[in-house]
């Protein structure tokens, strides 16, 4: 039996990143099905199955899920409407993959850890820099949660990127430092410098 994925959101984030995953993974596992995509933009839509191997497209996410009735959902859309999109796909039941950040503030994040688990579904966020080589190289050298790690200094930058609202992007850190020290955060200070070069 096929493993269907369906994609809510086919822009930029989407094209550039998640449709190449689709691509790779459904080349080492067969049985799985790239059952649909929906954007608001139908023609967009349509170009992104098309490149990426959806077997359909929509523009209403609520009329895919209810025709295609997927084994797992990634929602990919606008940080604007990720938690309302994340937290109806939860609602409905089905195990979903959401980008980061899964809410606008803690209040939503809570919402949609509340729903994942009253609904008893899946909701893994896209905390992806723990995966990097050298982060996994850096855990395997430390010691275990709570051993003894007292400060882990995270330095981010990011190149030609002048956004106004950097929270978006400065949670991957806080999140791989937590994976690195495998424990809660006791205390957490962010700073921001901010230099432009023209």
């Amino acid at each position: 039996m096929p493993f269907k994925i369906c994609n809510i959101g086919c822009g930029g984030i989407s094209r550039n990143c998640h449709g190449p995953s689709y691509v790779k993974y459904k080349n080492e596992n067969p049985d799985t099905e790239l059952a649909a995509c929906c954007d608001l933009d139908g023609d967009r839509a349509a170009a992104y199955a098309g490149k990426f191997g959806f077997a359909r497209h929509y523009t209403d996410y609520f009329q895919m899920l209810d025709a295609e009735k997927p084994d797992a959902v990634c929602v990919t859309v606008d940080e604007n409407y990720t938690f309302r999109v994340g937290i109806n796909v939860l609602n409905m039941r089905y195990p979903m993959f959401i980008e980061k950040p899964p809410g606008k503030n803690s209040a939503e994040n809570r919402q949609m850890a509340i729903a994942a688990k009253r609904n008893d579904v899946i909701n893994q966020v896209g905390y992806n820099r723990r995966y990097l080589p050298i982060l996994q190289k850096l855990k395997s050298m430390l010691p275990g949660a709570g051993g003894g790690i007292q400060f882990i200094r995270y330095d981010f930058y990011r190149v030609g990127r002048f956004d106004e609202d950097f929270s978006d992007t400065a949670v991957h850190g806080i999140d791989a430092v937590r994976y690195i020290a495998g424990a809660d955060y006791k205390t957490v200070r962010g700073e921001l410098f901010t230099m432009a070069m023209y």
